[in-house]
C-alpha cells in the first residue's frame, strides 16, 4: 500500500498487507507474481486452485494491512480486481 500524498503534501509513505486464498486446503499464498494472461494483466498475483483440476471451488479471501505501530497519515489507496481464468 502507497501513498504518495495526503490532503496538503507530497509524501511517500507505505505499509505492507498480506493476500492469501483459501480454496478448501487452508490458507495458501500465491505461487507466483507478475504479467499474466500474454502480459495483459500487470502486477497479479496468481493461484493455482485445485493444482488447476476442474471442479467447483468456494473461495475465502483473508487480506491483512500490516501497520507499522505509528504509520503516517496519508491517502493509500488499493484497487483490486480478482480474475478467475481456467488453466489451458
Amino acid at each position: 500500500m502507497v501513498s504518495d500524498r495526503d490532503t496538503w503534501r507530497v509524501q511517500n509513505n507505505s505499509f505492507d498487507l498480506e493476500i492469501l486464498l483459501n480454496a478448501g486446503s487452508g490458507w495458501e499464498a500465491p505461487v507466483a507474481y507478475g504479467d499474466g494472461a500474454h502480459s495483459t494483466i500487470h502486477d497479479t498475483l496468481w493461484w493455482l486452485v485445485g493444482g488447476g483440476a476442474p471442479g467447483t471451488y468456494n473461495y475465502q479471501w483473508r487480506v491483512r494491512l500490516i501497520f507499522d505501530s505509528s504509520q503516517p497519515d496519508g491517502d493509500y489507496h488499493l484497487d483490486p480486481a480478482i480474475i478467475a481464468a481456467p488453466v489451458l
